[in-house]
C-alpha cells in the first residue's frame, strides 16, 4: 500500500506510526522474557507514546498498551524476595527453557508458619471438610489436594521455631499448596537445573566449580540447617544476583503432575549421611519419592513464570 501510492500522506504517517508502535510492544516482551522488568517498562512507555498519533486506531492500541503496563506493574510486586533468571538451554531439558524468577531463598519457617495461619483464616468457621477443601482449591487455582492433607496442614504446630531456618518435614502436596497460594508455581527440574548451573550448564554446583565444604558456598553441617538468606552463595553473586542454598540445605521438591503418584527434589539434604549421594544431588542429580513423603530435611522454594502472569495476554 506504501509503495503503490494507494493511501494519502495522512494514512501513510499512520501505518507507518502503527508499525513503530507493533515494534516497541514486541520489544518490550523480547525484554520481558529475558526477566529485564525495566526495560519492558521502557519500551511500553515508548509505545504509549506512539499510540497518542494515531487517530481511531489510538484507542484500542491505548487500552492494549495500559493493559500490559497494569500488568507489569502488578508483575514486580510479585516478584519481590525473587530474582530474576534469563532462558536459557540446560541438559535437564530438551528445549529452551523461557525467563522466570526464582526465590532468592527456600521457604522458612516463619514463612511457612504464615501461610498456615493464613490457611487457618480462610476457612474459619466452615466446619465440613469437604467445604473447607473447596474453598482452599478455589484460592489455590484448583490444586489437587486432598481433605486429609487439608486437614493436616491446618493441624500442623508452627509456633515450634518460627525463624528463617527452612521449613522442612512438608511433603509435595504442601509446598505446591504453599506456591499455589503465594499465586506462584514450583520450579520444574529444568528452571532449577538453569538457575544453578547456568545456560549451557557452565557450572558444576550452584555455587560454581569444584567440591566445597565453605559456608559460604555451601552448609556443611550434617547436624543442623543453616539460616535461609546467609551463606550458601550461588555463583550467580558474580552478576549481582543473590541466591542461597540451592544445594546443601534442604532438597528442594520440584514441581509434578497432580496426578502423579511420585516427585522429584533437587540440591540435595543437610543430613544426608551417604558423601557420594550428596555430592551427585548437589551436582544435579534428583531424588524421587513418594508426593506423601515429608521427612527430615524436604523442604522447597518457589517459582514464577513470566509467560504465565495473569494480565500480559503474552502475544503468541
Amino acid at each position: 500500500l506504501l509503495a503503490g501510492g494507494v493511501v494519502g500522506d495522512e494514512g501513510r504517517a499512520e501505518l507507518l506510526l502503527a508499525g513503530e508502535l507493533a515494534a516497541a510492544c514486541r520489544a518490550a516482551f523480547v525484554r520481558l522474557d529475558a526477566g529485564d522488568l525495566d526495560g519492558a517498562e521502557a519500551q511500553l512507555a515508548v509505545a504509549a507514546g506512539k499510540q497518542r498519533g494515531l487517530g481511531e486506531f489510538a484507542a484500542a492500541a491505548g487500552q492494549r498498551v495500559q493493559r500490559w503496563s497494569a500488568a507489569l506493574v502488578t508483575l514486580r510486586a510479585a516478584t519481590t524476595g525473587l530474582v530474576p533468571i534469563a532462558g536459557g538451554r540446560t541438559k535437564a531439558a530438551p528445549q529452551p527453557v523461557p525467563a522466570f524468577y526464582l526465590s532468592a531463598t527456600e521457604c522458612s519457617r516463619a514463612e511457612f508458619a504464615r501461610f498456615v495461619d493464613e490457611l487457618r483464616q480462610l476457612v474459619a468457621g466452615i466446619d465440613d471438610r469437604g467445604a473447607r477443601l473447596a474453598k482452599v482449591a478455589e484460592r489455590c487455582g484448583g490444586l489437587a489436594f486432598s481433605a486429609e492433607q487439608l486437614q493436616e496442614l491446618l493441624d500442623r504446630d508452627t509456633s515450634r521455631n518460627p525463624d528463617r531456618t527452612p521449613i522442612d518435614n512438608v511433603s509435595w502436596h504442601d509446598a505446591a499448596a504453599y506456591a499455589a497460594f503465594r499465586g506462584q508455581v514450583l520450579p520444574t527440574a529444568a528452571e532449577w537445573a538453569l538457575a544453578a548451573f547456568g545456560d549451557g550448564d557452565r557450572f558444576e554446583f550452584p555455587w560454581g566449580r569444584g567440591w566445597s565444604n565453605d559456608p559460604e558456598q555451601r552448609n556443611p553441617s550434617n547436624q543442623q540447617l543453616a539460616v535461609v538468606d546467609q551463606g550458601g552463595r550461588s555463583w550467580r553473586k558474580q552478576d549481582g544476583v543473590r541466591i542461597h542454598h540451592l544445594a546443601g540445605n534442604v532438597a528442594e521438591w520440584l514441581a509434578a503432575d497432580p496426578a502423579a503418584l511420585t516427585a522429584a527434589l533437587a540440591g540435595g539434604r543437610y543430613n544426608d549421611n551417604s558423601d557420594t549421594s550428596v555430592r551427585e544431588q548437589a551436582g544435579g542429580v534428583l531424588l524421587t519419592v513418594d508426593k506423601v513423603d515429608a521427612r527430615r530435611g524436604f523442604g522447597f522454594r518457589t517459582a514464577l513464570r513470566i509467560r504465565d502472569f495473569p494480565g500480559l495476554d503474552w502475544p503468541r
